[in-house]
């Protein structure tokens, strides 16, 4: 995953991000900085999870299909 910044976000602002799958464990539950690289391949497997991104002041929550090779 690479955080990649929104245009009304500030630069060095930390982003927390946590993946669940549906049933509600937890996979990744991290804060980082915008353009940072996230390598989730040895935390998911192949399936449909919750992504959810925090700044701050806003929550944002998407289904994702993660594909493990």
């Amino acid at each position: 995953i690479r955080v990649l910044q929104r245009k009304d976000v500030y630069k060095r602002q930390a982003l927390h991000i946590m993946i669940t799958d549906l049933m509600g464990r937890v996979f990744l539950n991290e804060k980082v900085q915008i353009l940072d690289f996230i390598d989730i391949s040895t935390v998911v497997q192949t399936d449909i999870y919750l992504l959810t991104v925090y700044d701050g002041q806003f929550t944002k929550t998407q289904k994702v299909f993660i594909q493990n090779y």
